[in-house]
């Protein structure tokens, strides 16, 4: 099965945005 291209850049959005917000919290700490 091969994933859609938009499907895998919903993926890799939402990770990134995962990513960021623990990469801030992290360095507030």
């Amino acid at each position: 099965m091969i994933p859609e291209p938009g499907s895998i850049a919903l993926v890799l959005t939402g990770l990134g945005l995962i990513g960021a917000m623990t990469y801030r919290r992290r360095k507030k700490h």
